[in-house]
């Protein structure tokens, strides 16, 4: 997901399955918790968790010259006030259990679904 490209974006999730579990399985479990994330509240500890690893990770991206040469071009791209980069890090208190929630319920949904499977290459047919 990228919150500074015009238009639609995609959020992408990767999982890999332990040895004997099937794809079919994974999925499912896989979309068992984002309708989790649509029916249910999530922990304040989990959120706070969130939240500070979000906060750290947009803290630790300014110790890079050429990170923070594509955030400021993504803004101004964008038409956003670059004045944002300094309020994101306290931006992220805003968010509260309930946008989760809601957010998983806009977006977590079976119609806005696409899957891939990628499998190692099969050598025996060569």
């Amino acid at each position: 997901y990228n919150g500074t490209a015009m238009g639609d974006t995609l959020l992408e999730f990767s999982a890999k399955p332990k040895n004997g579990v099937s794809l079919a399985t994974l999925e499912s479990k896989v979309w068992a918790q984002f309708q989790l994330l649509a029916s249910e509240l999530v922990s304040l500890p989990e959120l706070e968790r969130a939240r500070s690893q979000l906060k750290a990770s947009l803290v630790y991206a300014r110790d890079s010259i050429q990170t923070q040469a594509e955030q400021l071009s993504e803004f101004a791209l964008a038409g956003l006030p670059l004045s944002l980069l300094d309020s994101e890090p306290t931006d992220l208190h805003a968010v509260t259990a309930e946008h989760i929630r809601e957010a998983a319920r806009r977006w977590f949904v079976r119609d806005r679904l696409c899957v891939t499977h990628i499998m190692p290459k099969d050598d025996s047919h060569e």
